[in-house]
């Protein structure tokens, strides 16, 4: 038995890269550096820029998605940001933007990712559903969990982006502004998707290496 959960979002810029202005460029990995094709554009996009991070938000179609996208200032490692990245300073971040023109760097990158969840869900509390007997008051055999597995791909482009998520849940029966900022993403940043009038994320995730695929 299955239990299978998939998202699927298309979005096309509300700007758009002109493929023109793309050109290569040395992405800083903590591995070291690491070729990509960057995109460049100036446009008008929800920015804000603080001492520990510099936040855009990148509208799709007529703005009601939109990709969330936060640098940490140079120094900072992503996975030292990442700890303090509470829902509070999400909110708080996603609060304070404001409409600017920005001089805005951004790598093409495609990506997928997978990972099983089991450890991480025991260790959350669900260790019956995977031992038992967490499922008896919907079947009269006993019924646990074999594997929560979860699987995503994002590709980033000058038109857009493209990105789809997929979780299956497996089963078997038992035995028992002033001048323009320049916001360029050369090293780790933070990117979601997000629908902008409920705050709802649809992907969230590190790019720690534009070329990891």
């Amino acid at each position: 038995m299955y239990l299978i959960n998939a998202i699927y979002f298309k979005g096309t810029w509300k700007y758009q890269f002109d493929p023109a202005n793309t050109s290569v460029a040395t992405f800083t990995t903590p591995k070291g550096n690491s070729p990509c094709d960057m995109m460049y554009q100036r446009a008008r996009y929800v920015y804000h820029a603080s001492g520990t991070e510099q936040i855009v938000d990148m509208a799709y179609g007529n703005g009601q998605f939109s990709m969330t996208v936060i640098l940490p200032q140079q120094g900072l490692s992503i996975d030292e940001y990442c700890q303090g990245l509470t829902e509070q300073k999400w909110d708080a971040l996603t609060s304070d933007l404001d409409s600017t023109q920005v001089d805005l760097y951004l790598p093409k990158f495609k990506l997928d990712y997978e990972r099983a969840l089991n450890d991480d869900l025991v260790a959350m509390g669900m260790g019956t559903a995977f031992f038992g007997p967490g499922f008896s008051h919907i079947a009269t055999d006993p019924l646990v969990i074999t594997e929560v597995k979860h699987k995503t791909f994002v590709e980033i482009n000058e038109e857009g982006t493209e990105a789809a998520a997929v979780t299956s849940i497996g089963m078997i029966r038992t035995v028992a502004e002033p001048a323009v900022p320049v916001m360029r993403m050369d090293r780790p940043f933070i990117c979601a998707i997000r629908e902008r009038a409920t705050g709802t994320i649809l992907f969230l995730g590190k790019i720690v290496d534009p070329n990891a695929l």
